[in-house]
């Protein structure tokens, strides 16, 4: 029986090395201050408004976050979004939560349920669903956080 658990962890811990070298992300990440892809790429917000990055962009800035409402990490980074999201919009720079999970769309990432967590978490900024990932893409993200 030891032996079969060993070969399974070794066998799944070679399968995650081998996992780590697959990009997803389809293009390089975008640099901080670079220009802004897809600025007129419409998404709708929770608050059923079609918006922007151009749109939602100060002319302080715009803090872009790819989130999502299921990611673990984004849930052990949500206090921190919420702080950063709250700075920016007392500091006149854009803010938007860009969710671009497709896995879950018709899940916990479904519109509906990004309502309420924006509800729940007492969000402030705009929080988009990004269908096709079209917006994470251009941005070169492959994560949430990012």
């Amino acid at each position: 029986m030891k032996t079969k658990i060993s070969v399974v962890l070794i066998l799944l811990a070679v399968c995650t090395v081998l996992l780590s070298f697959i990009s997803t992300a389809p293009n390089e990440e975008l640099p901080i201050n670079a220009p802004i892809p897809q600025a007129d790429y419409k998404m709708k917000d929770v608050s059923g408004k079609m918006l922007s990055l151009g749109e939602v962009k100060s002319n302080k800035g715009l803090l872009v976050v790819f989130s999502c409402n299921t990611c673990p990490y984004v849930k052990l980074s949500e206090s921190r979004i919420k702080e950063y999201s709250d700075f920016c919009l007392a500091n006149g720079i854009g803010c938007i939560l860009v969710n671009s999970n497709e896995a879950q769309r018709n899940e916990d990432d479904s519109f509906d349920e990004m309502v309420k967590y924006y509800a729940a978490k007492q969000l402030k900024c705009a929080y988009v669903v990004d269908e096709k990932s079209t917006l994470a893409n251009a941005f070169g993200a492959g994560r949430t956080p990012q």
